[in-house]
Formats: C-alpha cells, sequence, structure tokens
C-alpha cells in the first residue's frame, strides 16, 4: 500500500472508530492483493435506473461502500478495499458511465449517480452504512448523505465540493 493510501485508510478508520492513531502500515511481504474490479467471485450486475451497475462485495462485516472518483473504476480503490475487507463488508461499484457500468441514455450527472448508489444500498438491503468518497466519489457520498440520510451512518470524504465556481473570467474574486 502507497504512503498515501495507507494515510487515507488509517484516518478513514480512526473516524470510524476502527482503530487508534498509531496503527502501522501492513507488512510489505504480505501477497499482493485481489485483483478487484474484474472479480468473477465477488461480481455482479443489477439493473438500476436504467443501466446495468456493475458492483463487488468484499469481506464481512458492518457494510461499507466506497466510490472511486472521476474517470476511475473499482481498480483504483484496490488498497483501501483490501484494507477495510478485513473488518467490513466492502461494497464497491463502477460508476455510471465507468468501468464496467453502462452509461445509460440520460446526461451524466452527480445526482443520477448518486441515485444509482441508492438503489444499490436497497438492492443489498443496506442502511446507515459507513461511506468513503474520493474526489468525485466523495461528492457523490455528500449527495447520498442529503438525500438519503437514512442510507448514510458515518462519512469520509476527500477531494470533494459541492459548489460550482464561476468560470475564469480574468477578475480576481473578492478576498
Amino acid at each position: 500500500m502507497s504512503p498515501t493510501a495507507h494515510a487515507l485508510a488509517v484516518l478513514t478508520a480512526i473516524v470510524l472508530g476502527n482503530i487508534s492513531a498509531s496503527a502501522q502500515p501492513a507488512s510489505p511481504s504480505k501477497p499482493a492483493a485481489p485483483s478487484y474490479g474484474a472479480s468473477a467471485e465477488h461480481g455482479h450486475y443489477v439493473a438500476v435506473n436504467g443501466i446495468k451497475l456493475y458492483y463487488e462485495s468484499h469481506g464481512s462485516g458492518p457494510v461499507m461502500l466506497q466510490i472511486h472518483g472521476n474517470s476511475g473504476s473499482i481498480a483504483d480503490l484496490t488498497p483501501l478495499i483490501g484494507h477495510f475487507a478485513k473488518n467490513h463488508r466492502v461494497l464497491v461499484a463502477d460508476s455510471r458511465g465507468h468501468g464496467k457500468s453502462e452509461f445509460g441514455k440520460e446526461p451524466l450527472t452527480y445526482e443520477r449517480m448518486a441515485e444509482d448508489l441508492n438503489a444499490l444500498l436497497d438492492h443489498v438491503g443496506a442502511q446507515a452504512v459507513s461511506v468513503l468518497g474520493l474526489s468525485d466519489g466523495g461528492i457523490l457520498g455528500l449527495l447520498l448523505a442529503m438525500h438519503h440520510p437514512d442510507k448514510v451512518g458515518k462519512l469520509v470524504v476527500a477531494g470533494a465540493n459541492l459548489v460550482r465556481l464561476p468560470r475564469f473570467s480574468g477578475h480576481r474574486h473578492p478576498r
């Protein structure tokens, strides 16, 4: 696990109450992580909101939904999936129009992708899950928490925003 991925995993685990801040990285002599994002054993498709959404489920325990960023896929979350699947049922999905999931006929919006994840949580019968979202995945986590607060028990986001800034016009924003 890279130092950045390890730091994010430790921070998330602290927020979720799973470990103390003194946790150390996994030993580099451990076997290589499984191939997430292409698992015949753990991969499934579910029909949601007019598309086939690809998702995987790894581990057992309280449910954690991990959400990748823009232009990403499940494979981007490999270090985090492996880390948290030891104590959680980790759900990961290729967002609409990403990885193995279909794009659909409607325009791609954050709201539509968040609704896809809500439908996935309905499909697996999950409530009050822990959500970890990176970049655009963080935006999806925020929207999921705002529109479906019963689905999100804990939320950790990195590099997310919900404010649209005006296009740069050459003028400086007032301080």
